[in-house]
């Protein structure tokens, strides 16, 4: 089993053996908690080499995310709408969005979730990245 690391980037990395991931409080860098997921890892310091280097990156990523979320807008101006509520554009949709967390995979890939206000009922909008950074999906969770 292994153990907690305090990690000189991403400060404690404390280790969850329930779900066999490390997790971080990284709220000073706008991801309030990182995830790195050790399923199916060869090389657990590659993978915390790899998370400490995407810190840079973050912002970046992150805003990738919020773009892609935007593909959610109809949906949210459709179904989800009461039928008395004004649509939303895409501005009032982004600015009802909040980083929750963002999981690392050992082959560089990632998901940021988002919580969404009230736009979907309390449920969350995960964002799939590719290793490349490049948003590859966007879905309602939780």
């Amino acid at each position: 089993m292994p153990d907690n690391i305090n990690h000189p980037i991403l400060g404690l990395l404390k280790y969850d053996e329930g779900l066999n991931w490390y997790s971080a409080d990284l709220a000073a860098i706008a991801i309030p908690r990182l995830y790195l997921s050790l399923d199916e890892c060869a090389d657990e310091a590659a993978l915390i080499e790899l998370a400490s280097h995407r810190m840079v990156s973050v912002s970046r990523d992150i805003a990738t995310a919020r773009i892609a979320v935007v593909h959610l807008l109809d949906l949210a101006n459709g179904e989800w709408l009461p039928t008395e509520a004004p649509a939303k554009d895409a501005d009032l949709f982004m600015a009802k969005l909040t980083v929750e967390s963002m999981t690392l995979y050992p082959d560089g890939s990632s998901e940021v979730t988002f919580r969404a206000a009230d736009l979907f009922a309390g449920h969350g909008i995960l964002v799939s990245l590719e290793p490349d950074g490049q948003a590859s999906d966007a879905t309602l969770c939780g």
